[in-house]
């Protein structure tokens, strides 16, 4: 496995890891260098949590938070999770930030 440390000590990983987790999940994976990612990493309280994940995953759907969690356990890194911005007791530096701001809805089968 393929994984070094780049910029603020995050883990990175190689091309060939990234496009596989990309093409198994419907919502967004997000490294530091991907437009979007500053945004999504940010919580409300900007000046006290300027966390720095390695990787950032937008689930669409219950079967991306697997996916996610799953590799996270693959390659070591600690979980973190994000509602919408809110709630974040710490940082979440070199970790896989689990954010679900974009899952907006739930569907209840009785």
């Amino acid at each position: 496995m393929d994984v070094k440390q780049g910029k603020y000590g995050i883990t990175t990983f190689d091309t060939e890891q990234v496009n596989n987790l990309r093409k198994r999940t419907r919502g967004g994976v997000l490294l530091p260098e991907d437009e979007g990612y500053d945004q999504a990493r940010q919580t409300w309280d900007v000046k006290t949590f300027d966390q720095h994940p390695a990787m950032i995953i937008l689930p669409a759907s219950t079967s991306d938070v697997q996916t996610a969690v799953t590799f996270a356990r693959a390659h070591h890194l600690p979980i973190g999770v994000q509602g919408g911005g809110h709630g974040h007791p710490y940082p979440v530096n070199n970790a896989l930030l689990v954010n679900f701001a974009n899952m907006t809805r739930i569907q209840i089968y009785t």
